[in-house]
């Protein structure tokens, strides 16, 4: 990725407009760069506007931001009250019905000497049920959809988590209550992308099912509606699925349940405040193989105290349950959650509470977090292991038609299309073809893979799979060995 050529549309985007309010979204910690960027040219272009910045990282860090950067008001968690009141007053708008119905609270900001002040979010969170939905007017939609590549738009149901899992700060934004749209306003909002835009939904919320009553009674509306609609949602709480609720999903277009469940040991569950039901979850995942559908399960990997043992349970676990695909992340504890003051406890922090760019170095490049039995370094390649092992070369896809299907569309349109020199995708991809009797084309994806294995990186990468007892690497080896039986005894020498 050219980092540069980013800079560069910040600095053509900020130079041609004309604005009194610039309003940045920053979403991670890690956006600090693009924060520091569009300042300086907005700055730059436009020395008089006002700087409002909302997202996760004036979120967690409401004071820093003001500090750190020169701007006048950041805005936490749930912002869209918040923004309006600080838009009316940053124009000295007086708008009496909006400030009786919404509490001016939930920002940072500085008095009049440039002290600055921190106004928390305590007379509750937005009633979603008086929330307008989203608007996209002033939006280029074809432009958009354009350059995301694709035509899906965000939207929610609902807000609010209940669970304490430690290493998450969601309850900052949206509070510990789940609070629910409108059942007849959402299904009119999601009526209206699919009619003006000709979208596909994709819901962000942390726990859309939480509610069965709410949820069973939005399902069946829905699909007396028929809107023929494509819809994806980010995450479920597997306890909170069952089979009547995954057939009202998939009856409205999901094709995807996705689900984490973190760990697979016992003891780090309980070290993290979460409770696995192992049976429940199988039976979720069970059930989305056995309607035609795929599923996805997260992971994380290194908790502060996490041992081998433990951490070879989850790997036990992700291969037991035949997920159509699995995601392994490596932990990062943020400040502000239990885990990183679990990690404090445990000496395991690498970083600390005042060196937040430490935290996105250390984040990005070795981890923020020490151990006696594993290093970062060694669970990334223990994750990418069992990537290639569960999601390639051994994937429960392989054994249902549906999922096989997915698996070679995904190959050859995500993950071939940004990450071309994945010699296992090229293999598996030339499998697939070769089952299919597409001799052709699976001759040129085993070609293209022995071309591959002649840049010394990309050897160093993927060689070692070549030792794996799997059939899939067999029938590469059997092909590569009639094509060039020299290059095939180097690569399996090394």
């Amino acid at each position: 990725i050219d980092t540069k050529l980013y800079v560069k549309i910040i600095e053509d985007t900020l130079k041609k407009e004309s604005y009194d309010i610039l309003a940045i979204s920053a979403m991670f910690i890690m956006s600090q760069r693009w924060v520091s960027d569009s300042l300086k040219y907005s700055k730059k272009y436009n020395p008089n506007a006002k700087i409002i910045i909302g997202g996760g990282y004036p979120t967690i860090y409401p004071e820093y931001v003001l500090r750190k950067h020169d701007i006048d008001v950041s805005v936490v968690g749930e912002g869209d009250d918040t923004f309006l009141h600080v838009v009316n007053r940053l124009n000295n708008i007086v708008d009496e019905k909006f400030d009786k119905k919404f509490s001016f609270e939930g920002y940072a900001g500085k008095d009049s000497s440039g002290k600055i002040f921190f106004v928390p979010r305590k007379k509750g969170f937005i009633d979603l049920e008086t929330l307008p939905p989203a608007t996209y007017e002033w939006l280029d939609i074809k432009n958009y959809f354009k350059k995301s590549g694709n035509n899906i738009l965000p939207i929610e149901a609902s807000r609010g988590c209940p669970y304490g899992c430690t290493y998450c700060n969601t309850f900052i934004s949206w509070g510990k209550s789940v609070r629910y749209k409108n059942v007849d306003n959402l299904i009119n909002e999601m009526s209206n992308l699919k009619l003006n835009y000709g979208a596909q939904l994709h819901f962000v919320d942390d726990n859309l099912s939480f509610n069965k009553d709410w949820t069973v009674k939005w399902l069946d509306k829905l699909a007396e509606k028929k809107l023929d609609l494509s819809v994806s949602c980010s995450n479920f709480h597997y306890r909170r699925l069952d089979e009547e609720i995954l057939d009202k999903l998939f009856k409205i277009g999901v094709q995807e349940i996705s689900i984490a469940l973190e760990t697979g040991s016992d003891s780090m569950n309980r070290k993290i405040q979460r409770r696995l039901d192992w049976e429940r979850a199988k039976r979720v995942v069970d059930h989305v193989r056995k309607r035609g559908k795929r599923s996805a399960v997260f992971w994380m990997l290194g908790f502060p105290g996490e041992s081998m043992k433990e951490l070879n349970e989850t790997f036990r676990l992700a291969k037991k349950i035949k997920s159509t695909r699995n995601l392994f992340s490596v932990v990062t504890p943020y400040p502000g959650t239990k885990l990183w003051d679990n990690a404090k406890d445990l000496n395991a922090l690498i970083v600390d509470d005042n060196s937040i760019m430490d935290l996105f170095y250390y984040r990005t490049s070795k981890g923020n977090l020490r151990s006696k039995e594993w290093t970062t370094e060694k669970i990334n390649d223990m994750a990418y292991d069992a990537q290639i092992d569960l999601n390639f070369l051994s994937s429960p896809g392989l054994e249902t038609d549906h999922e096989r299907k997915f698996l070679k569309s995904w190959l050859q349109n995500t993950i071939l299309r940004y990450l071309p020199q994945h010699i296992i995708a090229n293999i598996l991809l030339a499998h697939f073809h070769k089952e299919d009797k597409e001799y052709e084309k699976s001759d040129h994806y085993y070609k293209k893979s022995m071309e591959l294995f002649l840049n010394e990186d990309l050897k160093k990468n993927f060689q070692k799979y070549l030792h794996w007892d799997n059939k899939i690497i067999k029938g590469f080896l059997d092909y590569s060995s009639k094509e060039d039986a020299m290059l095939t005894s180097q690569l399996l020498a090394g």
